[in-house]
């Protein structure tokens, strides 16, 4: 036969041997009277003040701004780096737009400053093939 074990909570059970808790003010009367700062007694009751210090513009991400949609999405498939991909989760976290985003204006970047494609018929072509998929 298994020993039978006492509940964790058989001790809180028992009112009359254990002293009821401390209220919030008695609590703070106790603090002010050890640390040395002793309060009005209009101050007792506990409130939840933010001072203006912590609360900083520099520490509040600013919400991302929409970016306009003048064109339709076409699904992308591909795969990067594991470090280049945290790079861009960590950029879409602090507010620089969606991964979408911030990989088309890499992208643009790169095709206006590095790799500078002129064949804008092909171009042209890609686009009428992605317009039909996106319907």
């Amino acid at each position: 036969m298994a020993k039978k074990r006492k509940s964790r909570t058989a001790g809180f059970l028992n009112t009359q041997t254990n002293t009821p808790l401390p209220t919030p003010e008695e609590v703070n009367k106790v603090v002010a009277r050890v640390t040395g700062k002793e309060k009005k007694e209009e101050q007792a009751t506990p409130k939840t003040v933010i001072p203006k210090s912590v609360i900083s513009s520099e520490s509040v991400a600013p919400a991302p701004q929409p970016q306009p949609k003048t064109e339709k999405r076409v699904p992308l498939t591909t795969a990067i780096t594991p470090e280049n991909r945290a790079k861009l989760e960590v950029a879409s976290i602090n507010g620089e737009g969606s991964v979408a985003d911030l990989l088309n204006e890499a992208l643009d970047y790169y095709f206006e400053n590095i790799l500078i494609i002129e064949d804008t018929a092909l171009i042209e072509t890609f686009k009428t093939i992605y317009a039909r998929k996106v319907k």
